[in-house]
């Protein structure tokens, strides 16, 4: 009998195979732009789809990250300061998130 996977397990499978290609365009990327002055690396970064992946690449990033540091403290931190420290990192998550989304 097959199990049903919970929704973080699978939204946690999900967020690493859409960042799997996602990291190796970004790898691909600096490789290319290695050594390029910062002029140039701003207009790499200011066309629209290099722009939109790595705003993609951020945002799935810091959420895949945000569901491991979840379940490592839901596993080993108990009490008021789980709760604690659960809501510092969805907090951290969506700052830095938004952040770079606003700064592109």
């Amino acid at each position: 009998m097959a199990h049903k996977p919970t929704s973080t397990f699978a939204a946690q499978r999900v967020s690493a195979i859409v960042i799997t290609p996602l990291a190796l365009w970004f790898l691909f990327s600096l490789a290319l732009t290695a050594g390029n002055r910062l002029g140039e690396t701003q207009a790499w970064l200011s066309q629209l789809h290099n722009k939109a992946l790595f705003g993609l690449f951020v945002t799935v990033g810091v959420f895949h990250g945000r569901i491991g540091l979840h379940e490592i403290i839901e596993d080993y931190i108990h009490g008021a300061l789980n709760e604690l420290l659960n809501a510092a990192i969805i907090a951290s998550a969506i700052a830095i998130a938004c952040s770079t989304l606003v700064a592109l």
